[in-house]
């Protein structure tokens, strides 16, 4: 079974906010200590984009989720990872097409901290 998580963006700080990394008590903007309240508190929230966790790993063993920006090395493409709602699966959003999620894929980014590497690779 693959893990379900999820990270937000946060509109008003725009800073991406992913689960307790610091062991810390103020994890998720101070408010929730565990998933299952975050989930409760922020899910409805008008300030998070939630994007979820695809239950896949770059080359590199970083975790990729909804909204990443990705490097397909073996056909040198760039792409956005995005959910299909229509056919439940995620996939790599070439510009004029998508691709299913495999091959020597690198996260280089997400769309909300570093748009700048799309403006010449794929339209939205």
């Amino acid at each position: 079974m693959r893990e379900i998580k999820f990270r937000a963006w946060n509109k008003e700080l725009e800073v991406m906010v992913y689960d307790n990394e610091d062991n810390s008590e103020s994890y998720w903007d101070g408010v929730c200590i565990t998933d299952e309240e975050m989930v409760n508190e922020r899910l409805k929230s008008d300030y998070y984009v939630w994007m979820q966790y695809t239950g896949l790993e770059d080359k590199n063993g970083k975790d990729i989720y909804e909204g990443d920006i990705i490097k397909e090395w073996d056909a040198d493409s760039i792409g956005i990872v995005e959910y299909d709602n229509k056919y439940t699966h995620f996939f790599l959003h070439l510009g004029l097409g998508g691709a299913f999620l495999v091959g020597n894929l690198e996260v280089i980014g997400n769309i909300y901290e570093d748009k700048h590497l799309l403006e010449s690779e794929v339209t939205e």
